[in-house]
Order: C-alpha cells, then sequence, then structure tokens
C-alpha cells in the first residue's frame, strides 16, 4: 500500500514532491528506453490535467488488459470544477481485450453520472477508438457489449456529454486506478480517494505538468 500524501502548496520551500513529479517519469522513461536522449529537447510536450467548467462534472476512465486478450480491469475518477474528488470506481473484468476494458470504463462513468445527477459530464480517455464511439454515438451492433451501449445511449439522451482524447500522461489517476483493478474481484466504489492515488491526485489538484516525450 502506498504511504498516504499531504497535498502541499506549489510555493511551499517543502514541496520537493514537486520537483518529483515532473522530473521522474521523464528519468524512467528514459532508464526504459522508452524515449532516446537524444532528441529530447526537440519531443517535450508540457501536459497537465485540467478542471472541467462550473457545474460541469470530469470523469477520466481507463482499462487495460495483461494481453490480447489477457487479464483486464478498468477504473474511473470523478472530479468537479475545482478539482474536488467525487468519487472512484474500479472493476475486474475477467479476461478480455484492451479495447473491450477501454469501452467499459466509459459505459460504467456514463451509468455513475446519471445516477448520482452528474448531468453535465466531461468524459475524458486516452483510447482514441473510445472517444470516436461516444463522439459518433455509433458502435458496431455485433459488439458484445452492444446491448449496453444502447442503454447508456438513452441515459446520455438526458444528459449533456463532451468526450475528449488525451494523452496517457494526464490520465495517471485512472491509469492507476484501473491497475488496481486487478487486486479486486468485483466492482468498487469509494467517495473517498484511496491512499495510492493521493499523491496523483495532488498533483492534477495544483496543476503540476508532466512532460510527454515521444
Amino acid at each position: 500500500m502506498a504511504e498516504e500524501v499531504k497535498l502541499y502548496s506549489p510555493w511551499s520551500s517543502s514541496c520537493s514532491c514537486k520537483i518529483d513529479f515532473v522530473v521522474q517519469p521523464l528519468l524512467e522513461e528514459i532508464r526504459e528506453g522508452r524515449i532516446s536522449t537524444s532528441n529530447v529537447s526537440s519531443t517535450v510536450r508540457v501536459v497537465l490535467w485540467k478542471v472541467p467548467p462550473l457545474l460541469w462534472v470530469k470523469v477520466n476512465t481507463d482499462g487495460l488488459s495483461k494481453g490480447s486478450p489477457g487479464l483486464s480491469a478498468c477504473g474511473g475518477v470523478f472530479r468537479s470544477n475545482s478539482g474536488e474528488f467525487l468519487g472512484g470506481f474500479l472493476i475486474n473484468l475477467g479476461f478480455e481485450f484492451a479495447y473491450y476494458a477501454e469501452l467499459m470504463a466509459v459505459l460504467i462513468a456514463i451509468e455513475i453520472a446519471y445516477s448520482k445527477g452528474w448531468w453535465q459530464l466531461w468524459i475524458e480517455s486516452d483510447a482514441l477508438t473510445v472517444v470516436q464511439v461516444i463522439q459518433t454515438r455509433w458502435l458496431d451492433p455485433r459488439h458484445r457489449l452492444i446491448d449496453r451501449w444502447i442503454e447508456c445511449l438513452r441515459l446520455m439522451n438526458s444528459m449533456i456529454i463532451d468526450c475528449s482524447h488525451i494523452y496517457r500522461e494526464e490520465n495517471r489517476v485512472a491509469d492507476a486506478l484501473a491497475n488496481l483493478g486487478l487486486e479486486y474481484s468485483d466492482c468498487q466504489w469509494w467517495d473517498f480517494p484511496l491512499r495510492e492515488i493521493h499523491v496523483l491526485l495532488s498533483h492534477d489538484f495544483l496543476g503540476i505538468p508532466y512532460y510527454r516525450c515521444s
């Protein structure tokens, strides 16, 4: 279990974690050989999580599969226009494909938002194909989730939905929840954040950027 982390002020001299947030992901990618140090300066993009507009709720979702197919899970985090944590979910999906997990995460998010009266919903996902499903409101009728999708379409007709694609660096809280989903046997919901995501939530709340290298 991760240690609980306090929410530091970005102007505090004690906030040495700010440097770790920014530098550590970059160093890890270099060490693992995912980026080359020879062209880092020309390929760095600054990305950060953004709060939704007034009266809107934002949900970040993610899904994963440890194979094609493989053990899979998904998760999501709801936050207000002030960056306040409203709730989070995760679920173990068993043996599935990554696309299934990514799509299921968004469908569950829509169902939860509707049930809680969060009818102005901004959905963010790092799965472009899933974002396109929501934006076009079309899913292949042969897909195994088609019945659940049709029900979500009915809910969406009573909501104001915006859906956009983001980089995975901006989606770290949802990614952490999806990975935690592999450790559970059923769907979990929390009104208060797990200790494992305190650091990532603080990072987003403070508006500290990540550096994306490609």
